[in-house]
């Protein structure tokens, strides 16, 4: 691993060579992640991305030079680092090229870029050195519209719920259009992807700004209402949760109302008679919709799911 480190800080198509091989052999195995980690791998590369990309913005990179920080980016994406390491990435400057990759690069290196911002996330203090900085979030948002991209919905996803806990990146990434890119996607995406979609959305509606978002789409209720008891219990769960945020904050009769309009109302009392773990919520819920009840006859019943 030294040999092919130093190898890489080489010019031309010798060192992009060797950094192919490095991805490729952290690509391997765990083992081969801690020999590069161990051999003081992450400097040499933060080194070899800043070099590669510090004239961006005042010139075009050249391709060659784009496919050794799309190499670099592949390997760091791959290595564990300790939090000091991480702070270190996390500097103003290579944070700036992650995000430029994440934003221009290639498929593989958005992907990469979104791991990396996942990993480097580890931390409060992290979470919003990263979340503050310029392009993040309009980044991941791109990502999230690629063409259900599976991998890349959730490298996106993760990267959004380990950034969105501090309430500062919510509402950054509210403003970034998360909340409607995934009210857009959540429609047709797979059950599993689906689940970390509303983690995500959960989230952003804790704050005054995601709820806002959430009131502005018009399919927003629609789409959180065919989740409940018509997918997995996770999902369902936060689809519930979601709701009841909007709800609850809103104090508005025509939210309600649409939401019962929606079948939410029946499928809570069919939650209720089925759950053992949250009577709770779903009775203050049900409460909170009976005022609805009156304009909306057919709200107290839905199609059972089959079991």
């Amino acid at each position: 691993m030294q040999l092919l480190l130093e190898d890489a800080c080489m010019k031309g198509s010798t060192g992009l060579d060797r950094l192919k091989k490095l991805r490729a052999k952290a690509k391997e195995s765990a083992r081969n992640c801690r020999c590069i980690l161990d051999s003081g791998g992450i400097p040499v590369l933060l080194s070899l991305l800043e070099a590669s990309s510090s004239d961006r913005k005042i010139a075009p990179v050249p391709s060659s030079d784009i496919e050794c920080c799309e190499a670099v980016l592949g390997i760091l994406a791959l290595v564990p680092a300790d939090n000091v390491l991480k702070r270190i990435m996390a500097s103003s400057k290579h944070l700036s090229s992650i995000i430029w990759l994440l934003r221009t690069g290639s498929m593989d290196a958005r992907i990469s870029a979104a791991v990396l911002l996942e990993n480097l996330a580890s931390e409060r203090e992290l979470k919003l050195v990263i979340g503050s900085t310029e392009g993040v979030f309009t980044g991941l948002v791109q990502l999230l519209k690629t063409n259900f991209n599976q991998m890349a919905l959730k490298a996106s996803l993760r990267a959004l719920v380990a950034l969105c806990l501090p309430r500062a990146n919510r509402v950054r990434a509210v403003a970034a259009g998360v909340v409607h890119a995934l009210l857009e996607l959540l429609p047709d995406i797979a059950s599993i992807t689906a689940e970390h979609a509303l983690a995500v959305m959960e989230l952003l509606c804790r704050c005054a700004e995601g709820r806002a978002a959430f009131n502005q789409h018009a399919l927003a209720i629609p789409v959180l209402a065919r989740k409940i008891c018509l997918s997995s219990d996770v999902a369902s769960e936060y689809a519930v949760g979601i709701l009841w945020a909007i709800c609850k904050h809103s104090g508005s009769r025509s939210i309600h109302l649409k939401v019962v309009e929606a079948g939410v109302y029946a499928k809570l009392l069919f939650l209720l008679q089925m759950e053992s773990s949250n009577k709770r919520k779903l009775a203050q819920f049900l409460k909170l919709l009976q005022d609805s009840l009156r304009y909306s006859p057919k709200a107290c019943s839905f199609d059972k799911p089959n079991n």
